[in-house]
């Protein structure tokens, strides 16, 4: 008797899991990895070339980023702000990086830290697309102010804890892959949550999303946690972004951004 009752939760559990794992495979010749993946039919997605961690913040919150993606409303090019750190957190540089809408760098701005036993200074060396340098000075501050004149954040699309299972989402679910367990998240103890703060994972996959840009469908595989033990919730989780143009642009530069934590992907209309 006890042996039927361990065979039968088994096989609740593993079955489910096998059709999980049959469907992903169903699906996975019509979804991209981001990474390996360049042109669609009327779209292009781009990675930007960049090295370093993105200047962002967040809140408690599953996809809630705000980056430091910004549009120069007077050029009509792009920035971000990258840290590059040296041996210690409280030690990195910061790159002030210009790019057009078609992902090519422009233009690079460092802020160089130099430390020594009796002072501290920041040393600039600006550099062109090419990777020619511009301009070097010593001893400088950083100038935030005019590095962004004229520049406008962009808006992410994605609310706090979106409802990635809504077709109508910017972001859609198609279906989530569960991969790897993690049984040592669970926390019955915490509020807030299964896992306690949102930002760990019972289980980690890869989601197939449908996403919305423009008339277009673009289907890319991204990695999700999942945090939830029950199946066909909306606990998923993802250090994932879409951001859109100012309204008086959306026309003029038929673009958006996908941000995949530090990854910077520019999804461009083509005719």
């Amino acid at each position: 008797m006890y042996l039927i009752i361990v065979v039968a939760i088994l096989l609740a559990i593993l079955i489910p899991l096998l059709i999980n794992r049959i469907f992903a495979s169903i699906l996975n010749g019509s979804y991209a990895d981001p990474g390996n993946f360049s042109k669609g039919v009327g779209y292009t997605l781009t990675k930007l070339p960049i090295q370093g961690d993105l200047e962002f913040d967040t809140n408690d919150s599953s996809a809630d980023y705000v980056s430091s993606i910004y549009m120069d409303t007077l050029n009509l090019n792009f920035k971000v702000i990258v840290k590059v750190y040296a041996g210690s957190h409280d030690n990195f540089e910061t790159i002030y990086i210009t790019f057009d809408q078609y992902g090519k760098i422009l233009e690079k701005d460092r802020y160089i830290p130099l430390q020594t036993d009796t002072r501290y200074q920041l040393n600039r060396e600006k550099s062109d697309g090419d990777g020619n340098v511009v301009l070097r000075a010593s001893d400088v501050k950083k100038d935030a102010v005019n590095h962004l004149l004229n520049c406008r954040l962009l808006d992410g699309v994605l609310p706090p804890w979106p409802k990635w299972k809504q077709r109508t989402s910017p972001v859609y679910i198609n279906h989530f892959a569960m991969e790897d367990f993690h049984p040592s998240d669970l926390n019955p103890f915490e509020i807030g949550g299964i896992n306690g703060n949102g930002r760990t994972s019972i289980w980690y996959g890869t989601a197939y999303c449908d996403i919305r840009f423009m008339d277009k469908l673009v289907k890319l595989k991204i990695p999700f946690g999942y945090d939830n033990l029950l199946w066909f919730t909306n606990d998923y989780h993802a250090k994932l972004q879409y951001y859109k143009l100012p309204k008086e642009f959306e026309h003029k530069i038929p673009v958006r951004f996908l941000q995949l934590e530090h990854d910077v992907y520019i999804l461009r209309a083509e005719k």
